[in-house]
């Protein structure tokens, strides 16, 4: 079968990652799976994902676009939506032949334009892998911003667009239970469940390292004051904050807020991080937090994965997989009181921290992206 894994851009985050390890493995079970990226871009994204990228056929579509669609700009006050999103989903079918792919599963709300675009006028197939409804995406990230004054307009058109993406595919899929009640509350159609992999380490270290580690793609959601007042509260803590910054600006604000708490000596700020610095990171922590709720969670998995234990909010997606006080702990987001007692847990019991750490392993080598894919193959055999 020729499958085409469709993706955006290829940044820094789950849905890349996702996408790579289901080319990688859906190849290795005897299908025709090529990683169908919407737009070039020379990131940091793809430098921190060189080591798995070289080993997958990847096309551009993009490259088959005019010369004038081959750039794009974020749309006024978007952060995650930008006008290769729109120009994509108006002239890429143009350059698809109609039988060139079998099947398209389309990583990301907004890539499910080009893929229902695709579907309505070349007749592909698709599966949507929704990691976010754009109906969860609005009132979460921009109820702060000046974008709120249009939710009156922006939030029917959000619910319109989520409806007609899942009823439209072949099948739905969501990378946890944590927005599934939201979908149901859209669609009838039935949404499936599959858990995002990770790659275990081999073996652990003996003892858990001495800093906290915070590793994510840090955007204006990410809330990254959030770390600088729990260290705040732990004398001596030291934070290392790792990842790409998706504006300047966000950065910048971050630095000033350390200079102004006077944590200059107890915070290292790192940008991109390849996948081997970031493998050593995770091995090195005394634990992983993370300041949000999350869909899912993919730094928290992949933590796990080397045997550092975590803090992530309750009810966050990868929580389905690991038990709150034997895995890591899930505070109620925002409560800086918890994460901080949570903490001050792990640094003062680095045995608890190694025993929890492990534990966290032992679950992970149940959920590897082998496992993703093959539960990823199930779906689409199902309905092909």
């Amino acid at each position: 079968m020729k499958i085409g894994i469709l993706l955006d851009q290829i940044t820094l985050g789950g849905p890349p990652k996702a996408a790579f390890e289901e080319v990688k493995y859906l190849r290795e079970l005897g299908h025709d799976a090529r990683l169908l990226v919407i737009m070039r871009r020379q990131t940091k994204g793809e430098y921190c994902y060189e080591d798995i990228i070289q080993d997958i056929p990847i096309e551009y579509l993009s490259d088959r676009l005019p010369q004038i669609f081959r750039r794009s700009f974020k749309l006024p006050y978007f952060s995650f939506f930008s006008s290769f999103h729109l120009t994509s989903a108006l002239f890429t079918p143009r350059t698809i032949q109609k039988r060139e792919y079998d099947i398209l599963v389309s990583h990301g709300t907004y890539t499910c334009l080009t893929a229902h675009r695709l579907w309505r006028h070349k007749g592909i197939p698709y599966i949507a892998f929704i990691w976010d409804p754009i109906s969860y995406i609005l009132p979460r990230i921009y109820s702060s911003s000046s974008l709120r004054y249009g939710f009156p307009i922006l939030r029917p058109l959000a619910s319109r667009f989520d409806r007609l993406f899942v009823e439209d595919s072949l099948a739905t899929i969501t990378c946890s239970n944590a927005h599934v009640e939201l979908l149901n509350k859209i669609t009838s159609r039935k949404i499936e469940v599959v858990y995002p992999g990770c790659v275990p380490a081999v073996s652990l270290p003996r003892t858990r390292g001495d800093y906290i580690l915070a590793v994510t793609k840090w955007d204006m959601g990410k809330r990254p004051s959030i770390l600088l007042e729990v260290i705040q509260r732990i004398r001596g803590a030291r934070l290392v904050v790792a990842g790409n910054w998706v504006q300047r600006s966000i950065l910048d604000n971050f630095l000033k807020k350390i200079k102004r708490k006077e944590l200059t000596k107890q915070v290292e700020v790192l940008g991109p991080t390849d996948q081997k610095t970031l493998r050593e990171l995770y091995l090195g922590a005394n634990v992983l937090i993370h300041p949000i709720f999350e869909a899912f969670g993919m730094t928290v998995l992949e933590a796990a994965s080397h045997g550092c234990p975590f803090i992530i909010p309750k009810r966050s997606g990868v929580t389905d997989l690991f038990t709150h006080g034997i895995h890591g702990f899930f505070p109620t987001e925002g409560n800086i009181d918890e994460y901080a007692n949570y903490v001050q847990v792990l640094i003062s019991d680095k045995l608890l921290a190694w025993k929890m750490g492990h534990d966290a392993w032992e679950v992970t080598k149940k959920n590897t992206w082998k496992d993703h894919t093959i539960g990823l193959e199930k779906i689409i055999t199902r309905y092909m």
